[in-house]
């Protein structure tokens, strides 16, 4: 069974046509299923709990990147339960990286149902697919009890990625930031300097470390941005959660 959960924000007129249209192509594709909208007057957990306890097997957000981490967060406890996504509102990074493409040409993706095992990043007790932002200089980072790395002073920044960071060339990712290697990586990102009045170049070449487990440190200013959605503050304990989350992908997915 078939659970579909749309995004508050895909109520307005602006995007009736499109619904109107992946309802259609869901129909034709015999996967049509209950349609819940999502408000602040719903309760996440609570509505995927009872639909799970009713025989519902797939559970496919329809909306933004933020739609479906908050689904992604919520299914993680059920072992059985099956992501999909079909994105509307604006561009997805997560469905570039998961080969879905935007609207009702996802339809076809979420019916092919190929599926993957990915793994998953938890930061303290919130789960996240592409990866951590952590842009203060003050803060320390632990990883795999073994190695302490604390950048020099300047506007470095730390990424700590289960998915390829964006704009990065299949060169520069190479066999790295494969989301089901049970593996994070930490990408320090040296500052940029001028280089000329229209370009802006890196110091030097990002620093790639793989780990399991990493521990953030930091003043009360530090931060960490989890998918660019959540804001924790530090102390974090990060680390992955290998194949834990059973997701529909496309063909054209980066990994």
């Amino acid at each position: 069974m078939y659970l579909y959960l749309y995004d508050a924000q895909l109520s307005g007129k602006p995007f009736q046509h499109a619904l109107v249209r992946v309802e259609t192509r869901l129909t034709d594709l015999g996967i049509g299923g209950k349609i819940s909208r999502l408000s602040p007057l719903k309760n996440l957990r609570e509505l995927i709990h009872d639909e799970v306890a009713s025989g519902v097997r797939t559970v496919v957000a329809v909306g933004d990147d933020a739609t479906f981490l908050s689904v992604v967060n919520e299914i993680i406890p059920y072992d059985n339960v099956t992501a999909g996504f079909i994105p509307l509102g604006g561009t997805s990074v997560i469905a570039a990286a998961l080969g879905i493409p935007n609207g009702e040409a996802a339809c076809d993706v979420i019916a092919a149902r190929r599926l993957s095992r990915l793994d998953i990043g938890r930061a303290n007790t919130t789960y996240f697919l592409s990866g951590l932002r952590v842009p203060s200089n003050q803060a320390s980072f632990e990883l795999d009890s073994r190695y302490h790395v604390k950048p020099n002073a300047g506007s470095f920044t730390v990424l700590i990625r289960n998915l390829p960071p964006e704009g990065w060339s299949a060169d520069a990712v190479g066999r790295r930031f494969d989301p089901a290697d049970g593996l994070l990586e930490v990408v320090i990102e040296p500052p940029e300097n001028g280089g000329g009045l229209f370009r802006r170049r890196r110091q030097s070449t990002p620093s790639i470390l793989p780990c399991r487990q990493i521990k953030i440190s930091g003043g009360k200013s530090t931060t960490v941005l989890t998918d660019g959605e959540r804001v924790l503050k530090t102390p974090v304990t990060v680390d992955v959660l290998p194949g834990k989350l059973r997701v529909i992908v496309g063909k054209t997915r980066v990994f």
